[in-house]
């Protein structure tokens, strides 16, 4: 028939928690130091990515600064040789005498 279990408790269980308990923190150590590794790469890989980006945003506006100032500048001139072109045709055409400019522009051509 079934022989009885000893009193000290069936060994093979115990035998495998701790082998499985030994396995478990062999293979949880190296992970572990491994995640903790990548978050220091990626938190690197981040502030390099946002340093490149500072500059480059840093660059575009300062292109944006001088572009906007030349531009602004290009159209008032272009709007003061319209006006003076208006006044002397404006004047001319009063006095009856042919429009010395004809021709009206936005921007100043070369």
């Amino acid at each position: 028939m079934i022989a009885p279990l000893p009193a000290s408790g069936f060994r093979l269980v115990r035998y495998f928690t701790l082998a499985s308990l030994a396995a478990f923190v062999l293979l949880a150590a190296p992970l572990l130091y491994f995640q903790l590794q990548e978050s220091a790469f990626f938190q690197q890989v981040q502030q390099e990515q946002n340093a490149f980006y500072a500059r480059v945003q840093d660059g575009f506006a300062k292109q944006h600064d001088a572009a906007a100032r030349g531009d602004l500048l290009r159209m008032q001139e272009a709007g003061n040789v319209n006006l003076t072109r208006l006044f002397a045709n404006a004047l001319h055409k009063k006095r009856g005498l042919p429009p010395v400019f004809v021709r009206f522009s936005v921007f100043l051509q070369p």
